[in-house]
């Protein structure tokens, strides 16, 4: 995947509504991919991701 291989990926995640998907997405584990977003894993580049308070309140 093209992306991955970017220098520098940016995730904004914002409001209520993503709280619990932040949280499925970041809880999956092996080679189940559920969310596109999950597939998102730079090569030799950084992965950047913000939060506001509100999207981080599901966190486990």
């Amino acid at each position: 995947m093209a992306i991955n291989n970017a220098r520098t990926v940016v995730f904004m995640v914002s409001g209520d509504s993503k709280a619990e998907i932040l949280n499925q997405v970041l809880s999956q584990s092996g080679e189940s991919f559920f969310y596109p977003s999950q597939l998102i894993k730079p090569v030799s580049g950084q992965l950047i991701v913000l939060i506001d308070k509100a999207a981080v309140r599901a966190i486990s």
